[in-house]
């Protein structure tokens, strides 16, 4: 199980945290929804297809494609494509609720919450058949959700 921990108040960087070391580090782009994730001593990238496509592609930084997601719109969730498998990555069932699932074919295999309706950090449970960098990769689509919730949000008050 990983923890995420926002690496400051108002910043887009979480720290990931295996047994309370330090494995890892996602962070936002600036101005784009893309983003640089480090696990341990290797450096991945998310980037979108185009400026307005809500299709992603996790690759290496030498661009060797890992995994894919799609996010179709008004669904606010993702599908998944990993490892030749597809995967639902959506919200749990519940008005307040913060928590996302993962689900294999009609089985909830893992999630990644909240720690509180307040806070930032966050629990990812992902079985360990992902590697550590898929799973990165899926907390990111999950914070993704979280920061268009409230970016969403505060343009509306």
């Amino acid at each position: 199980m990983l923890r995420a921990i926002p690496k400051g108040w108002w910043t887009l960087k979480y720290e990931l945290l295996e047994n309370d070391e330090a494995v890892g580090l996602v962070e936002f782009n600036f101005g784009s929804e893309g983003a640089k994730i480090h696990v341990r001593d290797d450096t991945y990238e998310v980037r979108s297809k185009g400026w307005f496509s809500r299709e992603y592609f996790f690759e290496t930084a030498e661009r060797r494609f890992i995994a894919s997601a799609v996010n179709p719109v008004f669904s606010g969730r993702f599908e998944v494509h990993f490892d030749n498998r597809l995967y639902s990555l959506q919200k749990d069932k519940g008005l307040l609720n913060t928590t996302y699932v993962l689900i294999d074919g009609d089985d909830v295999i893992g999630s990644i919450s909240r720690d509180g309706i307040f806070s930032r950090k966050s629990t990812i449970d992902i079985p360990d058949r992902f590697p550590l960098p898929i799973q990165a990769f899926i907390f990111w689509l999950v914070a993704l959700l979280w920061k268009r919730a409230t970016d969403s949000a505060a343009a509306g008050s």
